[in-house]
């Protein structure tokens, strides 16, 4: 599947690590991948949930 990025849709990611501090932040090399998502204007559109 391939998905272009435009500037009014958002790839919403969320760190694969321990916790959100800084230093396991630092050490984090992965991300999971939550959705894709339309926020232009108003609206609050998943587009890949």
């Amino acid at each position: 599947m391939e998905l272009t990025i435009t500037g009014n849709v958002r790839l919403v990611v969320k760190p694969d690590a321990e916790s959100l501090e800084p230093e396991a932040l630092k050490e984090c090399d992965t991300v999971i991948i939550k959705g894709v998502m339309d926020y232009h204007g108003r609206k609050n559109e998943w587009l890949i949930p």
